[in-house]
């Protein structure tokens, strides 16, 4: 899984062609987020993907709180098809 430096994922913030993945629990959220990012729990993922990032040639940026969350479901994009899936 390739991976993103904090430095260069803040230049892609506000991006049209890029979606930030947030995949922490809700109460994680809501202490912070990036702005505009999509929320989707990690354990939900698999589920919910496809209906929230319906083109699989997005790049898609996941992060979580340290970095396995988001590396499990970067994964799971691959696994779904995605091409341009990055960890923060």
């Amino acid at each position: 899984m390739p991976t993103i430096a904090l430095s260069d994922a803040r230049e892609l913030l506000g991006a049209d062609d890029v979606v930030f993945l947030d995949v922490r629990e809700q109460n994680e959220w809501d202490l912070g987020h990036v702005p505009d990012a999509l929320h989707i729990p990690r354990a939900l993922v698999d589920s919910r993907i496809e209906e929230a990032v319906p083109e699989k040639s997005t790049r898609v940026v996941v992060y979580c709180a340290r970095g396995v969350r988001s590396l499990v479901a970067g994964q799971t994009l691959r696994a779904h098809g995605y091409e341009r899936v990055e960890n923060l």
